[in-house]
């Protein structure tokens, strides 16, 4: 056998067992959980290991941010509201709430802390927390994935 064979050979043998090499492989995620883990990681804002619950209501705020902050300023004002609720006479209730500084205009951390306050959102937020610390770790958002910590300024009800 020429030695270029033989290299061959023995690359093919080796690629060949390394096929057979049996390695332990987590069990799959179930469908519910798919794309939590990078949830966690991308809302745990200051690398901590666990979630607040200002980081989990901020988290979801962003995504809402860019359809309603038209001017990209980072803020939603009054005009920007009233144009994503065009039915709404008046000043939305949950605006009003939010606005803590009455500025007319409605801050990331606004947001945040008020559906972090809001009733709903707290009640989803401590029954996912087991060890009632008020922090939400990943094994205890992957043994329940819950949907109920969804919720924006924009997705609670008025009053």
């Amino acid at each position: 056998m020429e030695p270029t064979q033989r290299n061959l050979a023995i690359i093919s043998a080796l690629f060949g067992l390394a096929g057979c090499v049996s390695t332990e492989v987590a069990p799959p995620a179930t469908a519910s959980h798919l794309g939590h883990e990078v949830i966690f990681q991308a809302a745990d804002i200051d690398q901590s290991g666990h979630l607040t619950p200002e980081e989990v209501a901020l988290h979801y705020h962003q995504e809402l941010l860019a359809k309603y902050d038209q001017d990209r300023d980072q803020h939603i004002s009054e005009e920007e509201w009233r144009a994503q609720h065009p039915d709404q006479t008046g000043v939305d209730p949950r605006f009003v709430a939010a606005d803590t500084n009455k500025d007319r205009k409605v801050s990331k951390a606004e947001a945040a802390k008020w559906v972090s306050t809001h009733v709903s959102f707290g009640d989803a937020f401590k029954k996912y927390d087991q060890d009632g610390d008020f922090r939400l770790y990943w094994k205890e958002l992957d043994a329940n994935a819950p949907t109920e910590l969804r919720v924006t300024m924009f997705s609670l009800p008025i009053g």
